[in-house]
């Protein structure tokens, strides 16, 4: 895999990780908002499994593009 798609690949791991962090953060401080935390959940996992199409495709900054 070239250098350039390890950074997109990075990148995106890193923006899964941000939106798994705002998920817990937010069910610890306030669990009443649950479709915040479940929309921030669901963009961790679909951040996450970009890097899965990524060997496959073109490298695009848009992940709806890379299929």
């Amino acid at each position: 895999m070239d250098e350039q798609k390890k950074t997109v690949i990075q990148r995106w791991m890193v923006k899964a990780d941000h939106d798994l962090i705002t998920a817990r953060v937010m069910l610890e401080n306030d669990p009443s908002v649950t479709d915040t935390i479940c929309f921030h959940a669901q963009q961790c996992v679909e951040k996450a499994h970009i890097p899965h199409f990524f060997p496959r495709s073109k490298v695009s900054p848009f992940p709806h593009m890379t299929l």
